[in-house]
């Protein structure tokens, strides 16, 4: 037997033509219901339709990415940093 009414599409996912797909890597969607997802914003990534902000000691200053670079010498990154920070005077 055939379905007796529509389902609302999952979080994570978008939804065309009655059809439920995963967003793609790099992209994420919090809400149930979507016809698109979002892209990764900066200082965060994004895998299985899921944003997670970077690390302390990590950055990310790109959109749509999968992964966060790490933090390079003189320089902090709190998290979900979109660039790092280079040590004020006197740190390390």
């Amino acid at each position: 037997a055939g379905q007796s009414e529509c389902l609302v599409c999952d979080d994570r996912h978008f939804c065309i033509n009655g059809v439920q797909t995963e967003c793609p890597p790099g992209s994420h969607q919090p809400d149930p219901g979507q016809s698109s997802c979002l892209l990764c914003a900066p200082g965060s990534s994004c895998l299985n339709g899921v944003s997670t902000q970077c690390e302390p000691g990590t950055y990310q200053p790109g959109r749509n990415q999968t992964f966060c670079f790490d933090c390079e010498r003189r320089y902090y990154c709190p998290l979900g940093a979109p660039n790092m920070i280079m040590c004020p005077a006197g740190s390390y």
